[in-house]
């Protein structure tokens, strides 16, 4: 039986700064109308992660995790 050659792993792209190339590579490879769907699908899901965002900033669970000492975030989840 053949062995399979498993692909060399391009470690670069296992960094935030890689990936975020590899993205814009790969969109960049799209034809225009395929873009068109994308965008068209990422309207249609819009107004859902709306109304989750605006469920979770009008509770108290934002400020809990804001001031949990186990909560590691880069971001103010307080400011406006």
């Amino acid at each position: 039986m053949a062995e399979r050659i498993q692909p060399a792993v391009d470690w670069n792209l296992a960094t935030w700064e890689g990936s975020r190339r590899e993205q814009h590579r790969r969109f960049q490879g799209l034809s225009f109308a395929r873009k068109l769907e994308i965008l068209e699908e990422m309207a249609e899901f819009a107004p859902i992660f709306q109304k989750e965002i605006s469920a979770i900033t009008n509770s108290s669970t934002i400020e809990h995790l804001a001031l949990s000492s186990s909560c590691d975030c880069r971001f103010n989840l307080l400011s406006p």
